[in-house]
């Protein structure tokens, strides 16, 4: 191979990956969003007096 041909390949597998960086930390911030957007949800229904709600709830507060 070729020191141009071998640079090619660095450079293609550099933008490849900064590619799939860029994609991963967009779907990491979705996620977030999603999980904030979710456990609102939950929170309105934290005074319903659901065993299931109250157990996740006191988890959920230990682990933050």
């Amino acid at each position: 191979m070729t020191k141009k041909r071998i640079q090619e390949q660095i450079k293609s597998t550099s933008k490849r990956l900064q590619d799939l960086h860029t994609n991963l930390v967009a779907e990491e911030r979705a996620l977030m969003a999603e999980k904030i957007t979710l456990m609102g949800e939950l929170l309105t229904h934290a005074h319903c007096n659901d065993a299931a709600i109250a157990e996740y709830l006191s988890y959920a507060s230990r682990e933050m």
